[in-house]
């Protein structure tokens, strides 16, 4: 059970008004009826209940007794709920209250006095507003009036300026295109010179490995002739000679022939001309290898740089095939027509090598053109870059180049976009 919160003035059985003289005497009364010498022969719960009681009569007496405390009491008993309701103690929590009801009531009559007042000022407010864009909107009807006739006479004026100004940027753009088509060609032609050095030239200084087509089928062309023109020879000294052999460089016939791929002479009797790896079996059968072809028939001298193949009048035909094709070249092929003398010759030499078409594997120049970005072609790029976040800038300048035929590489790409996009 909680304690019993008493104020001094209940303790004393006085009110919270009472004098000096009646709290002195409300003192002596209490302490007549609690002091523990009043009460002889007491129980020791009775005594310990007297002591209490004299110790909460003498803080009281003391409490009250002093101005400044009494007071500050006063002022304590205003936030304090007492356990009896007729404390006198809860007066100063009832006045408490009533006074801040007063002025709450006073702010609120203040704060509607103060509402009143700003609305009629935003009423005058209004009227004002009202009057005054009533007045700007014949200013304004007048000035358009006014103006309308002006306006009239600049958009004549404004329409003959920009036919005028129409006539001059078309003009200068056809100028600019030609400008940029004439500077595109000198572009085109630098690059192709620098193309075509760098794939006519290897890492070792060796040009054969990156002839282009047309050079390819010319020098097959002109091998076939040689072999043609060797394989005649032979026939001619081995008829003229019978079983004796003249060697292919046209010396003594006791001197071993020479091999341009590591033959060797087994039988001076034996016309020998490797170009590869090949050896006689049998010496009346003249034999010519450009690739490790071993002749198996003594009646059919062949030539081959691969493969070979036989028609079908029985006559030698060399066909040449290789495991890597020529690299593809940029440059423009000439159709084969009737009259050139390499195009049946070499037609089924180059019917596995197919040329690529798509795009995206077109060459990259090694260096780029220095033609003008335009809008469109740098929109383009940007949005290729957000919807192939992974490409390499290689692959998308070739899909600009497909698109644009502006001669860009991945290097001018990046450094484009970089610069617009940080």
């Amino acid at each position: 059970m909680d304690p019993e919160v008493l104020s001094h003035y209940y303790v004393l059985e006085v009110g919270h008004d009472a004098r000096d003289a009646l709290i002195k005497l409300g003192f002596r009364r209490q302490s007549l009826k609690w002091h523990p010498d009043k009460n002889p022969g007491a129980s020791v719960e009775r005594v310990s209940i007297c002591n209490a009681m004299m110790g909460k009569l003498n803080d009281a007496y003391k409490c009250l007794r002093d101005p400044d405390a009494r007071k500050l009491y006063e002022l304590k008993c205003a936030s304090i709920v007492f356990t009896h309701a007729d404390d006198p103690g809860n007066w100063f929590r009832e006045k408490f209250e009533a006074e801040r009801r007063a002025r709450e009531e006073e702010r609120q009559r203040q704060r509607r006095e103060e509402q009143e007042r700003n609305a009629a000022r935003q009423r005058e407010r209004e009227a004002q507003e009202r009057r005054r864009r009533e007045a700007e909107e014949r200013q304004r009807e007048q000035r358009e009036a006014e103006d309308r006739e002006r306006r009239e006479r600049a958009e004549r004026a404004r329409r003959a300026a920009e036919e005028r100004e129409r006539v001059e940027r078309e003009r200068q753009e056809q100028e600019r295109r030609r400008r940029e088509q004439r500077q595109q060609e000198q572009n085109q032609r630098w690059h192709g010179a620098q193309e075509h050095q760098s794939r006519t030239t290897g890492s070792n200084g060796s040009t054969f490995s990156h002839f282009t087509q047309q050079e390819w089928e010319t020098f097959f062309y002109i091998l076939r002739v040689l072999i043609i023109l060797q394989e005649v020879a032979s026939n001619n000294r081995q008829q003229d000679s019978g079983t004796s052999s003249t060697p292919f460089d046209g010396s003594a016939s006791g001197t071993p022939r020479p091999s341009f791929g590591g033959s060797t002479a087994s039988d001076s009797s034996a016309p020998r001309s490797s170009f590869g790896e090949s050896t006689a079996s049998d010496r009346s059968t003249p034999r010519s290898s450009f690739g490790g072809w071993t002749a198996s028939n003594s009646s059919t001298p062949r030539s081959s740089f691969g493969e070979s193949t036989t028609s079908n009048d029985g006559a030698s035909r060399p066909s040449f095939s290789f495991p890597n094709p020529p690299p593809e070249s940029s440059r423009p092929t000439q159709e084969p027509t009737n009259d050139d003398p390499t195009t049946e010759s070499t037609q089924s030499s180059y019917s596995s090598y197919q040329r690529r078409t798509d795009p995206i594997f077109e060459p990259l120049p090694h260096y780029s053109s220095r033609t003008r970005w335009s809008q469109t072609e740098l929109d383009a790029l940007l949005k290729l870059r957000r919807d192939h976040p992974r490409e390499t800038w290689d692959n998308i300048a070739r899909r600009l180049n497909s698109q644009f035929k502006n001669g860009r590489n991945g290097n001018a790409v990046r450094l484009k976009h970089s610069k617009h996009t940080r």
